[in-house]
């Protein structure tokens, strides 16, 4: 029940549809499966900018102090 909680707007979707509950599920999981590699390929992707960031910073630092 926590699952639709946490998706109210995948159960919308699926009560307007008005799917078999099994079907329903599936589809619920395939669409919360590809929403997390979506926020994980963000996630890695503003880690990057900031692991540049980062290193252009130190660098900056490490010329101006040599």
């Amino acid at each position: 029940m926590s699952f639709y909680i946490l998706c109210p707007h995948i159960n919308r979707a699926t009560r307007k549809k008005r799917l078999p509950v099994t079907l329903a599920k599936a589809n619920n999981k395939s669409r919360i499966i590809k929403s997390l590699s979506k926020f994980w390929f963000h996630l890695i992707l503003i880690r990057g900018v900031f692991h540049v960031i980062g290193i252009a910073y130190f660098l900056s630092v490490f010329l101006v102090l040599s």
